[in-house]
C-alpha cells in the first residue's frame, strides 16, 4: 500500500511538471512550440511518470527484509521527485505571470484561463500531500 500510494503521488507531481512545461512553452515561447514539443520530448515526458514511479518498486513486495530497502529508496525518491518538480512548476508559472503582466489584457485573460485550473489542482494536491505526511 505504501509503495502504491507514494508511486502515484510522485507520478502526479511529474505529470503536473509536464503540464507546467507545456503551458510555459505555449505562453512564453509560442514560436518555438513545435520544436520544444517534438516527438522525442513528448515521449520523454510521457515516460517520466512511469520511470519515477518505478523507483518505488525496485525492492519488491514489502516484507521484513525488503522493508528497510523500500523505505530508504522511498525517502530518496520523495526528496528528488517532489521538490524538484515543484521548484520547476513555480519557476514556469512565475515566468508566465511576468510575461502576462507585461502583455495586453487579452493575453493576460488567456493565460489566466489556461493556467488557473492547473494551479488550483497543484495547490489542492500539495495541501493533501502535506496533510498526509503530517498525519502519517
Amino acid at each position: 500500500m505504501f509503495h502504491s500510494f507514494y508511486s502515484l503521488g510522485v507520478s502526479e507531481f511529474v505529470l503536473l511538471t509536464a503540464m507546467a512545461y507545456d503551458r510555459y512553452v505555449s505562453t512564453c515561447k509560442p514560436l518555438q512550440y513545435p520544436t520544444a514539443s517534438s516527438t522525442t520530448v513528448v515521449v520523454l515526458v510521457l515516460m517520466g511518470p512511469d520511470s519515477a514511479g518505478s523507483i518505488w518498486r525496485t525492492c519488491g513486495p514489502p516484507d521484513r527484509e525488503a522493508k528497510h530497502c523500500g523505505l530508504t529508496i522511498g525517502v530518496i525518491a520523495v526528496i528528488i521527485n517532489v521538490p524538484l518538480p515543484l521548484c520547476f512548476i513555480l519557476f514556469t508559472y512565475t515566468k508566465i505571470l511576468i510575461i502576462s503582466f507585461r502583455s495586453r489584457r487579452n493575453v493576460r485573460r488567456k493565460a489566466a484561463q489556461t493556467c488557473l485550473p492547473h494551479l488550483l489542482v497543484l495547490i489542492i494536491i500539495s495541501i493533501i500531500a502535506i496533510i498526509q505526511n503530517m498525519i502519517g
